[in-house]
């Protein structure tokens, strides 16, 4: 990693809401709202629910690359087995690298928006 392709992030500032999202070239699909801090069981239930889910409303099941972070709940040992048996392709980004994350474009054009509710932006 090199520290001037890293941009920092502040946690646990201020209001915010946490969101999962399966994303394509085309569109969001199942946003999943979270309340509260996320821990690794959560985290499972969230991928059982919406991942395989999002693909096959999208017609990609089997032809599609899931990615998040290295945040500390995505690398435990429950959340890697599962993904070792229903993600074909897999690719790991490195924290705070928001260039390599596609979630931050879509986070930067929310902001552009100037949403200031969870029901707005549920709606947006």
């Amino acid at each position: 990693m090199v520290p001037k392709n890293l941009q920092p992030t502040v946690k646990y500032g201020g209001d915010s809401v946490m969101v999962w999202g399966c994303m394509s070239a085309q569109c969001v699909e199942n946003l999943h709202f979270i309340n509260g801090i996320i821990y690794q069981d959560i985290y499972l239930n969230i991928l059982k629910i919406n991942l395989v889910a999002s693909a096959e409303k999208k017609g990609i099941k089997d032809d599609f690359i899931f990615t998040q972070d290295n945040d500390p709940k995505h690398t435990a040992k429950k959340i890697k087995a599962w993904l070792s048996k229903n993600v074909i392709e897999y690719l790991v980004t490195p924290l705070q690298s928001p260039d390599i994350n596609p979630i931050e474009n879509l986070d930067r054009k929310i902001r552009d928006h100037n949403i200031s509710s969870k029901e707005t932006l549920k709606t947006f």
